[in-house]
């Protein structure tokens, strides 16, 4: 499995045990038809090279973005709020090649947040099927194999 879907798979779990288990969390950005509320969807974006040292060695960092579709206001704030304040720490990076559960498999690394922004996005009910509130957290992440300390 290539690294990008080991730290997105991370990403999901990690927010699988944030929030509440009625949370649908996906790995991509649900279709109207599909949509149960509430559910997050985690999305990669941008992939970054940016030059480390002499030479031609760079170090990647990605751009990651959850969005969330909230049955109301209150609760979409709530869950802006948790993630802004729980991505103060790094994210574990798993080896899903040694398989799924990971209470059984190794750490190869973390993820440490460089930046991120949280923003409530309004929607218009005329403009959708189901009415929600929606909002959008963006972070930039660099893997760091040899850990966060």
């Amino acid at each position: 499995m290539r690294q990008l879907r080991k730290e997105h798979k991370s990403i999901v779990h990690w927010l699988t045990n944030l929030v509440p288990s009625f949370v649908n969390v996906t790995y991509e950005y649900p279709l109207a038809e599909e949509l149960s509320l509430p559910t997050m969807a985690v999305e990669s974006s941008d992939i970054n090279y940016v030059p480390f040292q002499l030479g031609s060695d760079y170090k990647q960092n990605r751009r990651w973005s959850i969005y969330i579709f909230a049955q109301n206001i209150g609760q979409r704030d709530d869950y802006l709020d948790i993630i802004m304040d729980n991505l103060d720490d790094p994210i574990d990076v798993y080896n899903y090649d040694q398989g799924e559960d990971e209470t059984s498999i190794d750490k190869i690394g973390y993820l440490l947040i460089e930046s991120r922004s949280g923003n409530a996005i309004r929607v218009y009910k005329d403009l959708v099927k189901k009415l929600y509130w929606y909002g959008v957290v963006h972070f930039k992440t660099e893997f760091d194999a040899y850990g966060a300390g």
